[in-house]
C-alpha cells in the first residue's frame, strides 16, 4: 500500500473536523514548498536576490492570505460579532477576569 492510499485509508476513518485541519495544513505546506521553490529557481548569481527583510515581507503576506482564505468563510454577520477589542481584553475573553479600564 503506497503512502497516499494510507493517508486515503486514515482520512476515511478520521472526524470531519480533523479532515479540515488537514486538508488546511496539505494546503498550507503546498503553498510554502511552491514558495521555496519559485525562490530557488528565480535569481541566478548574476541577478538581484530577495533581502531578508523582503523574504520576511513575503512570508507575513503568505501568511495573511493564508488567513484570509480561512477567514473568507465566515459569515459576515458572525465576524461583526466578535469583540473588537480581543487583543487589549485578551484577559477577559480567554479567562473570565474583569475588563480592564482603558
Amino acid at each position: 500500500m503506497t503512502v497516499k492510499e494510507q493517508l486515503i485509508q486514515e482520512i476515511e476513518q478520521a472526524p470531519e473536523s480533523l479532515v479540515e485541519e488537514v486538508l488546511n495544513f496539505l494546503l498550507f505546506t503546498k503553498t510554502r514548498s511552491t514558495q521555496r521553490t519559485t525562490q530557488t529557481n528565480s535569481p541566478s548569481s548574476g541577478e538581484s536576490v530577495a533581502t531578508s527583510e523582503e523574504t520576511i515581507e513575503q512570508s507575513n503576506l503568505s501568511l495573511l492570505n493564508f488567513v484570509e482564505s480561512l477567514v473568507s468563510d465566515i459569515p459576515s454577520e458572525s465576524l461583526e460579532k466578535l469583540p473588537h477589542d480581543g487583543a487589549a481584553q485578551h484577559d477577559h475573553y480567554l479567562y473570565g477576569l474583569p475588563k480592564r479600564e482603558a
